[in-house]
Parts: structure tokens; sequence; C-alpha cells
């Protein structure tokens, strides 16, 4: 007789993950400023041709996208979670699936409206000092975390920001044996250009991130999956002098940083038992 597979029970509806269009891309370009030839609907179509095609083709899906409250990504380094919860829950932004986060954008899944998806736990695992600590202290911790070296040369604007969709969404999927459902990258990079808090800034300088809650092989007539997980990826991009341009050079000094790390389940204990380590140790819900 053969051995039961283990399932995870989670209660998902289909949806259509959002895509990366021609027409969102010149919008993100345009509100940082951007509006070179290299910006016009067709030349961007054809990056993102180009874009699709470079990224991998990855087998989990994804049933939430998440991102930081606009206006507090740039804290979330100094406060711990529970401040954060704190701080989120007052602008009123937080999705119904987490505490610190709100909706970016659709995945490939979205949760029965009547449940949470283990949205609560996994938000607390992937929260970066509660990951580190259950990486460096439960030797069952299975999560991975992938930090590639810094990438800098010379680009233009609309390149650099390229190269940045392409590094994110191989970088993100690195971390998974199975990697990342292409339509959940697309939709990770759909609002990847996040606006500068000082629309004067003569550099492009920011950092932003997205939490992807991750689900293997999910059989909606069943309501059971091989896996259930979460994933996190940050970046921080800089473009010197992005707007500038010359008669002599249109490129610029870019520098591009991502880490991803991420873990996945194919029991409910070993999520409990990691959520409940990490909740020992640093408090908080």
């Amino acid at each position: 007789m053969p051995i039961p597979r283990r399932q995870i029970p989670i209660s998902l509806e289909p949806a259509t993950p959002t895509p990366l269009t021609a027409e969102s891309l010149q919008k993100q370009l345009a509100n940082i400023g951007l509006s070179c030839r290299d910006a016009h609907q067709d030349r961007l179509r054809e990056y993102i041709v180009d874009v699709k095609a470079q990224i991998p083709h990855g087998r989990t899906q994804s049933y939430a996208i998440l991102t930081p409250v606009p206006g507090l990504d740039r804290r979330t380094g100094q406060l711990t979670y529970r401040e954060l919860a704190v701080a989120v829950q007052e602008t009123g932004r937080a999705s119904r699936l987490a505490k610190t986060l709100g909706d970016s954008s659709v995945g490939n899944w979205e949760p029965d409206p009547t449940g949470d998806g283990y949205g609560p736990e996994l938000e607390y695992i992937q929260f970066e000092a509660h990951f580190d600590w259950l990486k460096g202290n439960r030797t069952s911790f299975t999560g991975v975390i992938d930090n590639p070296p810094a990438y800098s040369g010379k680009y233009g604007s609309v390149d650099a920001i390229k190269s940045l969709f392409i590094e994110v969404g191989t970088t993100a999927s690195a971390t998974l044996v199975n990697g990342l459902d292409r339509d959940s990258i697309e939709s990770v990079l759909s609002n990847a250009i996040a606006p500068l808090s000082d629309a004067s800034a003569s550099n492009y300088d920011v950092s932003d991130s997205r939490v992807i809650f991750l689900v293997e092989n999910y059989d909606p007539a069943t309501k059971l999956a091989d896996g259930i997980g979460v994933l996190t990826v940050w970046w921080h991009l800089t473009i010197h002098d992005y707007k500038k341009k010359s008669k002599d050079s249109t490129q610029h000094d870019t520098n591009l940083t991502i880490k991803a790390r991420s873990v996945l389940y194919s029991t409910l204990d070993a999520m409990y038992g990691d959520y409940n380590a990490a909740k020992a140790q640093f408090g908080g819900s």
C-alpha cells in the first residue's frame, strides 16, 4: 500500500494574475518623470516581450501578493513586527490577510472570502528578524535565503528598469525548488516602479519589496495542496541622474541590490512549529 501523500487543506478561488502591460508600464515611467522615446508603448511592448523571455518558468503558484504600506516601507528595517503592525493599522491599509502589509496585485488564486489562508502565520514567519532567527536556531526550518551580489553598470534609465524586472524575477524564483510561476512574477512586476518621495530628486533611489503567499499543486475540487509557503523579495535600485540626457550619452551609473527569502511547508505541524517558536522569541501575534 502506498504511503498517503501529506496535503494541506486550504480554500482558494481561481484568479487572473495582474499582467504587466505597456500601458501600465508607461504610466509608471511617467510618474517618475520618464517620457523619452524609449517609454513609448511600442518600445515598451518590445521590452516586456524581452523580459518575459528571460524570467523563469516555475510551477509554484501564488494566492496573495502583498506590499509594504506606502510611507512605511523605508521604516520596516527599524521597526519590530509589533510596532509595524500598529503603524500599518493606523493607516487602515492592511490586507485582510496580513497585519503589516497591504494588497499589491493579484496572483493565481485568492483565498475564499471566509478564510485567511494561513496569512497571519506566514506573514509572521517571513518578517526578516523572525526568519533569520528561525534560520539560525531551528535545524528543522527549511527556509532559503538568496542574496546575490549587487549589479552595477551603465544603463539607459528604461534599460535599468528592465534589468530590475529580470533580476527580481530570477532571484525570487531561485529560492524555490520548483521556481515561481511566470504569471505570478509578472504580477509582482506589474507595479514595481515605485515613485520617488521627492519628485525633484536627480537620482532614482528607491527600495521596495513584495511578500508572496505560495501554494503548490492546489486541487480546487478537494481543496487540498501539496504545500503552502511565503516568499519575500526586496530590491534597492539607484539610477544616477536618471532623467538627464546629453548629446554624448544617455547612460547612467546604476546599482541594483536584491535579496529574497522563502519557505514552503508540506505539513501544518511544521508551519505552526516555526510560527510558535518565533512567537515565543519575539512576541506579537
